[in-house]
């Protein structure tokens, strides 16, 4: 991710920590634009960039998390499971639409991974995700960001649905 400057133009900052991405769908628009759906696969470290145009080229390293420590509790990993499927099911009934369940990963992290993907955040906290180097502490951090966001997506299915009373 672009951390200062411009995609076009003068070179830009991009952070340091980013992801590597495997394409999974891609859209052809009518303006030539495209729609590329991706899925992260792993975080990496920029080590040096080489180049600056056409694009950004870089020497990379793959981060790996400090504490891929299986002993991650239980409770934190059931609580942030049932947090993220409250939170897709918000979402969801904004559209009018449920799920019973998510099918999430019980590896910690995975699930942080997953989780990350699920908040619809600013891109800048994304970043701090990214960049988080305890899994443990991801997790933490994505928990309390589904708790203070579960208010307002609640709220504003809450609206949503008297309108849809109110209009029949």
């Amino acid at each position: 991710m672009i951390k200062s400057g411009t995609e076009t133009g003068e070179p830009a900052e991009p952070y340091r920590i980013g992801t590597s991405a495997k394409i999974l769908e891609t859209k052809n628009l009518k303006d030539d634009r495209i729609l590329i759906s991706v899925r992260g696969t792993e975080r990496f470290i920029i080590e040096r960039i080489t180049n600056q145009k056409p694009y950004i080229e870089a020497y990379v390293s793959q981060l790996r998390d400090h504490d891929c420590d299986p002993q991650i509790s239980n409770d934190i990993l059931i609580s942030v499971q049932e947090a993220a499927l409250k939170h897709v099911r918000l979402n969801m009934g904004l559209n009018g639409e449920w799920v019973r369940s998510l099918d999430l990963s019980w590896d910690p992290a995975q699930l942080s991974y997953a989780v990350a993907s699920l908040i619809k955040s600013a891109p800048s906290v994304k970043q701090l995700l990214l960049e988080e180097k305890s899994t443990e502490a991801r997790l933490k951090n994505e928990l309390d960001l589904l708790m203070s966001s579960e208010n307002k997506l609640k709220t504003r299915v809450s609206n949503q649905l008297n309108q849809n009373i109110s209009k029949q």
